[in-house]
């Protein structure tokens, strides 16, 4: 009947394209769903004439798809026909159940197929019956009961296309039986053949099976069939066993867990789960050996699925011994390229380096800064020392030059004693005279070797990108050459490849070396400066200050070295050289049968960021068996505060001793003032800058005031420094000032100097 829609729910696509053909000849209109739930979909949705459908499907199959179209009121009126290869009568049982129209097996005849489709199309054009009652059967199939519930039309329709279906299956058996019998003959002619053929195929299967477990045993690497789910190996060769020191009864029973250092389980197991996601995965591990020992192993995974059970295909590779050889190539590459002694880089990279530092100036419009360093005098020691001493000194160097060296720089050694100091002027904007003062501080700081002091000063040499050179080697030349220039001439310090930096690096230099010289020729001397009482004019006391005689410029003030001093690290052995001086000169003065007076020695905050102090001034008093009331000590405001806490503490400690302790400078500073109680001290010195204008300023006037007042409340000796008028004094006085140091009095004068003042018992 053309013109009517048939809907064909059949999984698989040859069958479905096969009825499809066949329905639209005959002038049908197809839809075609691949399962149950598909089919009520376009059921739902097209409202077809008739639907013919497989009984094997996924999701739903035929039945469970009829019962809910037969459930369905919309849908319920829509014939049904279910073609399977099922052919047991509890099948067609089945069908009836679920409310199908017919019941077809495979492979059915066409024009039974046809004749159902026009039966049931034509009823549903003429209308349907009248809905007959559903009758409930036992139905007995091979001694069991089967309870069946349709009218009696289905019933009847379904007996009648299950016995065509039978009467064409058996014609059609029949026939197949004569072919078969046909087959049969032809079969049993060849089954001898092919017996033969078998056996002869089993024992190439044979013969193939055991080249395959040869071959698989042969195999220069360890392979082995990964078990996911157990993670063991089922099958593996014994070079995989041999890799890791196992015998195979013992390697059967070890899971990775077993095999695998335990810190490096989640990424073994992380490589494994990334090889099940790729097609070909590569990837190293460390195996730990039977002996506890470690082995590098290379991965190269693939994924197998068999009988539904995952598994990798590996095969393993022990390149312990390769990255042991990359190592040693690697190892000695370095010492191609590094000095073997202080392990610096060699000229090869240096080059390298200063070549790529240039091609960065040239984008970045900056300079690049060589610096070439020697040491003075090191082979005269090596001489009288012995050649470990120049070792020792080239290595503590290289250490220096590596804790100045940031990123931007890079230190090699090219020669036996030259070192090569690298500045990229892009990342390291400093100026070339204060990279040159640092350098010299490092090189020129003594060596210790074997508890000996040794001093070697330093050749330097110097060039500039792009003022002195153009590229790596120029650069290097250039350098080396200022470098020759200053051992030629015998210049202890830095000579530049241009003489623009020579004078400003060289003064800062040779200052620097001639102060060091200083300290190891004792060239350095004291003064004394009185401290005067103001109301008797007696000298109270004294203040030690350093002074530097010079050979050539003579007497140096404080304020050309003391700075200086701080800055390279020698001024705490300053302070040390003071207390020594002072203690052992009171001491004589003592002996002398002189009225000695406390002398002051002024203290830096180095003195205070350790308790060394405590011991200096402690075995110096019992050295010299000074008592502790003739010595003082005093430091800045500023001093102070720089670790308030701590240098209260040590303080403490000092004026346990009975030393006194004096605050030098107050009224500089602020931060101070709220300490002023908790600070240890007994003498409190206004700073000159107060004095200076206290009968001009009346700032200076209330200052001044505020300071004598609160140091009174706390029972501080007060004194006054840069005395130089008698009317300063005399206002002093009425402020109740203990004491004044000035011009007035006294300037700094020389041992001698100050021991007649004290012979003659002199009064201001």
């Amino acid at each position: 009947m053309s013109n009517a829609t048939i809907l064909i729910v059949e999984d698989s696509q040859i069958q479905a394209e096969i009825l499809r053909r066949f329905l639209t000849g005959h002038g049908y209109d197809c839809l075609i769903a691949s399962d149950g739930e598909a089919g009520l979909i376009a059921l739902r949705a097209k409202r077809p004439d008739l639907v013919v459908s497989d009984i094997q499907m996924p999701i739903l199959d035929g039945y469970q798809m009829c019962e809910r179209i037969k459930q369905d009121p919309l849908l319920r009126g829509t014939p049904v026909i279910l073609l399977t290869v099922l052919s047991d009568a509890t099948d067609v049982i089945k069908g009836l159940n679920a409310g199908a129209e017919a019941y077809l097996t495979k492979p059915y005849d066409n024009d039974s197929l046809q004749y159902q489709i026009d039966r049931l199309l034509r009823v549903s054009r003429e209308g349907m019956p009248p809905v007959e009652d559903s009758v409930a059967l036992d139905v007995e199939v091979n001694g069991a009961f089967y309870p069946v519930k349709a009218s009696r039309e289905k019933i009847l329709q379904m007996l009648i296309s299950t016995y065509e279906n039978a009467v064409q299956q058996n014609a059609h058996l029949r026939k197949l039986e004569d072919e078969l019998n046909s087959l049969n003959r032809q079969l049993e002619s060849k089954v001898q053949e092919r017996t033969a053929s078998l056996a002869l195929e089993k024992q190439r299967a044979t013969d193939a099976e055991v080249r395959y477990k040869t071959l698989f045993s042969l195999l220069p690497e360890g392979v082995g069939l990964l078990d996911l789910a157990t993670q063991k190996f089922m099958e593996f060769n014994d070079v995989l066993c041999g890799q890791l020191g196992y015998l195979r009864e013992e390697f059967s029973a070890l899971t990775l867990a077993d095999i695998c250092l335990p810190d490096a389980m989640p990424t073994v197991l992380g490589n494994f789960s990334q090889a099940v996601k790729h097609a070909e995965y590569n990837f190293a591990l460390v195996m730990r050996t039977r002996t506890g020992g470690e082995a590098d192993i290379e991965v190269r995974a693939r994924l197998i699925d068999l009988h539904a059970h995952q598994y990798l295909n590996c095969v393993l590779r022990d390149v312990s011994e390769i990255n042991r050889a990359r190592k040693i190539e690697l190892e000695l590459e370095h010492k191609g390229t590094h000095d073997a002694l202080t392990d610096l880089p060699g000229k090869a990279l240096l080059l390298d380096a200063i070549a790529q530092s240039i091609h960065t100036a040239q984008r970045t419009d900056t300079s690049v800064t060589l610096v070439a360093i020697e040491l003075s005098r090191l082979n005269k020691f090596a001489v009288s020392l012995g050649h470990e001493v120049t070792d020792h000194v080239q290595i503590e160097l290289a250490q220096r030059l590596r804790e100045l060296q940031p990123k931007s720089h890079m230190v090699a050694r090219v020669r036996n004693q030259d070192f090569v100091y690298l500045v990229d002027g892009s990342e390291d904007p400093s100026s070339v005279t204060e990279l040159l003062t640092r350098l010299f501080r490092a090189t020129n700081t003594p060596f210790t070797w074997q508890g000996l002091q040794l001093q070697l000063e330093p050749y330097m040499g110097v060039s500039t990108y792009p003022k002195d050179a153009q590229d790596a080697t120029s650069l290097l030349q250039s350098t080396e050459g200022a470098l020759y220039k200053a051992k030629q001439e015998g210049r202890m310090g830095v000579v530049h490849a241009s003489t623009e930096l020579n004078d400003e690096v060289q003064n800062l230099v040779k200052k620097e070396s001639r102060l060091r010289a200083a300290m190891i020729n004792d060239e350095f001397e004291v003064f004394y400066q009185p401290r005067v009482n103001l109301a008797t004019g007696k000298i109270a006391g004294a203040e030690a200050l350093i002074r530097w005689r010079d050979p050539e410029l003579g007497i140096i003030p404080p304020i050309e070295f003391v700075p200086l001093a701080a800055e390279i690290g020698l001024i705490v052995h300053m302070t040390d050289w003071m207390l020594a001086q002072v203690c052992r000169q009171q001491k004589a003065w003592l002996d002398a049968g002189l009225a000695a007076v406390p002398i002051s020695v002024n203290l830096v905050a180095e003195n205070f960021s350790d308790h060394k102090i405590i011991t200096v001034i402690r075995d110096l008093l019992a050295a010299n068996q000074l008592p502790a009331r003739f010595l003082e000590v005093e430091l800045t405001e500023s001093a102070a505060m720089t670790n308030a806490e701590q240098t209260i503490a040590l303080l403490d400690e000092i004026r346990a001793m009975g030393v006194l302790v004096a605050i030098d400078d107050f009224g500089t500073g602020y931060s101070s003032l709220a300490y002023l109680e908790k600070f240890p001290i007994d003498i409190l010195k206004i700073d000159i800058s107060f004095i200076r204008e206290i009968l001009t300023n009346p700032h200076a006037v209330v200052i001044t005031s505020v300071i004598v007042a609160m140091a009174k409340e706390f029972g501080f000796l007060i004194v006054a420094e840069g005395v130089e008028q008698e009317e300063q004094r005399a206002f002093l006085l009425k402020l109740a000032c203990d004491e004044g140091q000035g011009y007035l009095f006294a300037k700094p004068m020389p041992t001698l100097a100050f021991e007649q003042l004290l012979k003659d018992a002199h009064t201001y």
